[in-house]
């Protein structure tokens, strides 16, 4: 019973039985109230007896009242009863003990309406009767035939409603297969991805990452899948990064301790004389690894949201200057040219200390990758509601395969992480998340020996 196919299966046949019997059952009142009703209204009733019966029931007692069992001796035909109502409609004697509280009414259209005192209306469109007289010119009583409702002349059903009941009850059974055969199909073909989906889960769930499941359709069940597989390809994708993160922060980390472990050995062991250069290999060494791992606790912390800014309007112009002010010297000395380029009442809404460490951050990439005699142009331009900053360099470039990843925290192009080639890879990292945490985005377009250039936006103030 815990299964999903057979649940939906059996609540579709209890449904499809319930409407069926439902309609079945209220088919045959429908059907044998309008039977009695055609049946009567095509009975060509002779009052004509009774109206004499009355009469001769009243000479004998002085009036209507006790009629009772004139009106039953001469009701015996199948569904039909007489009662004897005065000219004000009260009922004065009936066939049957349902109408003899009720009164009759006659509508506008010609019709007469019975009101029993059990509160049941009767509607007789064209109904047999006769009037009364107790002398001529003067009316005294109104006979009118009624279709019996109790049916006590007739206890069993005529032949054609027990040809309709069989009717209905032929068309419930196959109305009811009908539907089970269809829900079972839509069931197996609803059910079948939600099984594949779980097993696929299941897999995942003891560490295998690679099953997937086809999405067939354009319905839900298809968006699941969709969807599923799109996590699975993510998780997979997080887990590959997270190993390889680990790899690289011991890359990273292991080059410099294994620099410092060797020269305090060698100075432990008296091959390395302790002077002024050799301290400052050491101080270069430890300044290394504690940058490092302040690169890597503030990326962190950015990518939690545990890192404050201070927003506020900033004068982009000022920014710029500010931040190749302490590159002037190194494009000296490497022969680079560094331009600045922005207008002066550009102003953007942002944190001036964070600014500052992206476009430094951008500037000492551009220059580890551009040769003597190039150029590193440092701008920025009002864009809408945004300000365009821009680092564009005529360096090596980046190669197409891989631009995409050059946001990735410790990505490096050079698989053997080489010193001489770059950092950490984790500069551009936290150029993404500063700028994302302030509002902003950022991209990088490049082509290899021509140059790289790397955009981000902020809102303008």
């Amino acid at each position: 019973m815990s299964s999903l196919r057979v649940r939906l299966l059996l609540a579709t046949v209890l449904v499809a039985a319930v409407a069926v019997l439902a309609t079945a059952l209220l088919s045959r009142r429908v059907v044998t109230s309008e039977l009695n009703r055609y049946v009567f209204s095509r009975e060509t009733v002779d009052l004509v007896p009774v109206s004499r019966a009355l009469d001769q029931h009243r000479a004998r007692t002085g009036s209507y009242a006790g009629s009772e069992p004139v009106l039953a001796l001469y009701a015996d035909a199948p569904g039909r009863g007489l009662l004897l109502a005065d000219l004000e409609g009260r009922v004065i004697a009936a066939s049957s003990p349902l109408f003899r509280d009720a009164r009759v009414e006659a509508t506008l259209a010609g019709q007469l309406r019975i009101l029993t005192g059990a509160g049941l209306v009767l509607e007789l469109k064209t109904p047999p009767q006769a009037v009364l007289y107790r002398a001529p010119g003067k009316p005294a009583a109104r006979l009118v035939a009624t279709p019996e409702p109790d049916h006590r002349a007739s206890p069993s059903p005529p032949p054609l409603l027990r040809r309709v009941d069989r009717g209905l009850w032929l068309a419930a059974l196959i109305a009811i297969a009908l539907g089970a055969s269809l829900m079972g199909f839509l069931t197996a073909r609803m059910t079948g991805p939600i099984a594949a989906l779980t097993a696929a889960a299941r897999r995942m769930q003891s560490g295998d990452l690679t099953p997937r499941v086809t999405a067939r359709g354009n319905d839900e069940i298809a968006a699941l899948a969709s969807s599923f597989n799109a996590m699975a390809d993510a998780l997979q994708q997080s887990t590959a990064q997270r190993r390889q993160l680990t790899h690289d922060v011991a890359h990273e980390l292991r080059s410099p301790l294994t620099n410092l472990r060797a020269q305090v050995e060698a100075l432990q062991d008296g091959l390395l004389t302790p002077n002024a250069a050799a301290l400052a290999s050491l101080h270069e060494e430890v300044t290394l690894l504690a940058r490092l791992i302040d690169d890597l606790q503030q990326l962190a912390d950015a990518e939690s949201g545990a890192l404050r800014l201070a927003t506020g309007p900033v004068a982009v112009r000022d920014a710029l200057a500010g931040a190749a002010a302490g590159f002037q010297a190194r494009a000296g000395d490497l022969g680079i040219e560094l331009v600045v380029d922005a207008p002066a009442d550009v102003t953007a809404q942002a944190d001036a200390v964070r600014l500052g460490q992206v476009l430094r951050n951008l500037l000492d990439n551009a220059f580890a990758h551009t040769s003597r005699g190039g150029r590193v142009r440092l701008a920025a331009r009002p864009v809408g509601p945004r300000v365009e900053f821009t680092v564009e360099d005529s360096g090596t470039g980046i190669a197409r395969e891989h631009l995409p990843h050059v946001f990735e925290r410790l990505y490096r192009a050079d698989p053997s992480r080489s010193r001489a080639t770059g950092g950490a890879g984790l500069g551009l990292a936290i150029v993404k998340q500063l700028v994302e945490r302030q509002g902003g985005t950022v991209g990088a377009t490049s082509e290899p020996g021509r140059g790289t250039r790397i955009s981000f936006t902020l809102p303008a103030a």
